[in-house]
C-alpha cells in the first residue's frame, strides 16, 4: 500500500486519502526527498478536503509554507482553511516572503483582495524591503495594482534594496498599463533610485517608447534628469539605438547638448553605430554645423560618416565647400571650435600659419550663404556669424588675406565682411560715434564690390543687389550716395534670395523696412 505522500502526488481518491491519514498518523508530517510534507503538496494540488483533514489530524501548519505554496498557485479555498487553522497571515518565511506579497507577484487578485479584505496592511513588506505593489508593479500585474491602490498602498513607496518606486519598476519592464495608473494616483514622476534614475530614464534605456509618450503626457516627466553619472533619458536612449523613443524626446524638447562622459547624443549614436539616430539628431535644429563638420572625421563607421555627410549636404547643400573640403581634421576642429567658442587665439593662429584655408573658407561660407540665403537667418547655421565674433579683431589682416587672392568670390566676401561689422547701433550716441567708422567700411565694402564685378562677371547680378539695398539704406550719406551714382543699379533684376540674406546683417527692428525696399519685395518669413 503507497504511503500517504505517495497517494497525494498520485492524486488518489479524497477517500483513500483520508483513509491513509487516519490509519497512519505518523506519516502525517514526514517530508518527502523533495523536502515537502503531506500539508504541502496537498495545498498546492488544492485539494481542500485533504487539507482540512491534515490540520484535525494535527499536521504541522507552523512555518507558513503550507500557506505560501497555497497563495503561489492561487488557490483561495486552501487559504481559507489553512487561516482558519491558525496560518498567520503576516508571518513570512525563511526567505522573507510574505503572503499578500506571494499573491501580488503571482497575478492572484482574488487571494490579494481576500488578504486585504481581512486587515493585511497593503505596505507590508519582506525582509529586503519590497511591498505587494512593488512586486506586482514588476510583474505588470495591473490588476493587482488597482486592488492594493484602492485599499490604500502608498504609490510612492520605495524599495529599501535600490530606492525604486512602483513607477519606476513598471516603467523599466514596459508595463504602461500600470504606469498610467499609478500616474492617476499622483504617483511622482520625479522620484529616482539609488543611481539618480527616473522612471523616464529606465523607460528610455529600455526603449519602451509607449511608457516615455505616457510619462511626457503626464507632466514632462523630467526629460533633462540626469543619472548621477551625468546619463539623460536621450542620451541613453541614443546609446542603445531606440529611434523611436529618440523622436518622442526631441519632440518633447530634450536638449541635445547636455553629455555623458564627454559625448553628446549624436556622438553616442555615432560611436555606436546608430545610423537612423545619427541623421535624426544631425537634422535636429540644434545641431550646429561645426558638431557635424567635426564628427564627419572622426573613428566612426563609413555607414556614420555617410550619414553625418549626408546631413551636412542637406543642411548647407555644399557639404564639400563647408568643411569635407579641408584634408586636415585637427584643422577642421580647431577652426569649427574656435568660431563656436568665439577664442580669438585660435584665429591667430590660422591667420599666421593658415591665412589661404582661413580666407577660402571664409570665402565659401559667405558663397554658401549667398546661394542659399535662408542658411544666415536659421538659428543652427554657424558660418558667417560666428567667423564675425571670432575673427573681428584680426579683419584688416583677414581682408588683406582675401584681396591678396584677387578672385571675385574673394573680393565678394571682403565686401559682406566690412558690412557685417556695421554695428548699426540704436543709441543715438554710439551710432554718432560709430558713423565715420561705418562710412569708412562701407566705402571701402562698395569698392570691393566694384572689383569683384569686373574680376568675376558671373557676381554683377548679386553685387547690384547689394549695392541696391545699400543705396536705400544710406540715402541720407552723401558720400556714399556719390559713390553709388557710379554703379548702373537695375531696380528689375530678380534677387530677392540675395535681399533676404542681406537684411539679417541688419537689426531686427529695421528688417522690414529694409525687405520693403527691394524692388521686387518678398514677404518677411518666420525664419528672419
Amino acid at each position: 500500500m503507497p504511503n500517504l505522500l505517495s497517494l497525494l502526488k498520485n492524486r488518489d481518491d479524497s477517500s483513500v486519502i483520508v483513509e491513509r491519514i487516519n490509519e497512519h498518523p505518523d506519516e502525517i508530517n514526514t517530508l518527502g526527498e523533495d523536502g515537502l510534507c503531506p500539508l504541502q503538496v496537498a495545498a498546492v494540488h488544492n485539494r481542500v478536503d485533504i487539507v482540512k483533514a491534515l490540520l484535525l489530524a494535527g499536521a504541522d501548519n507552523d512555518g507558513m509554507t503550507p500557506l505560501l505554496l497555497a497563495v503561489y498557485a492561487g488557490h483561495l479555498g486552501v487559504v481559507q482553511v489553512l487561516l482558519d487553522h491558525g496560518a498567520d497571515p503576516g508571518q513570512a518565511d525563511t526567505n522573507g516572503a510574505i503572503a499578500l506579497l506571494v499573491a501580488a507577484q503571482n497575478g492572484h487578485v482574488d487571494v490579494v483582495r481576500f488578504f486585504l479584505g481581512i486587515g493585511v496592511n497593503p505596505d507590508d513588506a519582506s525582509i529586503d524591503g519590497a511591498t505587494a505593489l512593488l512586486v506586482a508593479a514588476q510583474n505588470g500585474h495591473v490588476d493587482v495594482v488597482r486592488v492594493l491602490l484602492a485599499h490604500g498602498a502608498n504609490p510612492d513607496e520605495v524599495a529599501a534594496s535600490d530606492g525604486a518606486t512602483a513607477l519606476l519598476i513598471s516603467a523599466q519592464n514596459g508595463h504602461v498599463d500600470i504606469v498610467r495608473v499609478l500616474l492617476e494616483r499622483g504617483a511622482n514622476t520625479g522620484d529616482a533610485d539609488i543611481d539618480g534614475a527616473t522612471a523616464l530614464f529606465v523607460a528610455a534605456q529600455n526603449g519602451y517608447v509607449d511608457v516615455v509618450q505616457v510619462l511626457l503626457e503626464h507632466d514632462g516627466a523630467y526629460i533633462d534628469h540626469a543619472r548621477d553619472d551625468g546619463a539623460t533619458a536621450l542620451l541613453v536612449a541614443a546609446q542603445n539605438g531606440y529611434v523611436d523613443v529618440v523622436q518622442v524626446l526631441l519632440r518633447a524638447g530634450a536638449n541635445i547638448n547636455l553629455t555623458w562622459y564627454e559625448r553628446t547624443p549624436l556622438e553616442q549614436a555615432a560611436h555606436n553605430g546608430h545610423e537612423e539616430i545619427v541623421k535624426l539628431l544631425a537634422r535636429h535644429p540644434d545641431t550646429t554645423c561645426e558638431m557635424l563638420a567635426c564628427l564627419i572625421h572622426g573613428d566612426f563607421s563609413d555607414e556614420i560618416k555617410e550619414a553625418l555627410q549626408e546631413c551636412v549636404e542637406e543642411r548647407l547643400t555644399l557639404a564639400d565647400e563647408i568643411g569635407l573640403s579641408i584634408e586636415d581634421p585637427d584643422l577642421i576642429d580647431r577652426f569649427y571650435r574656435s568660431a563656436f567658442f568665439g577664442r580669438t587665439a585660435f584665429g591667430d593662429d590660422f591667420l599666421s600659419d593658415r591665412a589661404k584655408t582661413v580666407a577660402r573658407q571664409i570665402t565659401r561660407e559667405i558663397e554658401a550663404i549667398l546661394r542659399y540665403p535662408r542658411l544666415l537667418s536659421i538659428r543652427e547655421f554657424s558660418g558667417i556669424k560666428p567667423l564675425f565674433r571670432v575673427h573681428e579683431a584680426n579683419l584688416s589682416t583677414i581682408i588683406a588675406k582675401l584681396e591678396s587672392q584677387n578672385t571675385g568670390e574673394s573680393l565678394f566676401a571682403c565686401a559682406l565682411l566690412l558690412l557685417g561689422y556695421i554695428k548699426n547701433e540704436v543709441n543715438d550716441r554710439a551710432r554718432e560715434a560709430q558713423q565715420d567708422n561705418d562710412t569708412s567700411r562701407k566705402l571701402s565694402a562698395i569698392c570691393f564690390l566694384n572689383k569683384a564685378a569686373r574680376t568675376k562677371p558671373e557676381l554683377t547680378e548679386l553685387i547690384r543687389g547689394v549695392l541696391a539695398l545699400l543705396k536705400e539704406k544710406v540715402h541720407d550719406n552723401p558720400r556714399i550716395s556719390a559713390c553709388l551714382e557710379s554703379f548702373d543699379v537695375n531696380p528689375r533684376d530678380p534677387w530677392p534670395k540675395l535681399a533676404r540674406s542681406y537684411c539679417t546683417l541688419f537689426p531686427p527692428s529695421e528688417r522690414a523696412e529694409v525687405i520693403a525696399s527691394v524692388p521686387r519685395p518678398m514677404p518677411l518669413s518666420s525664419s528672419i
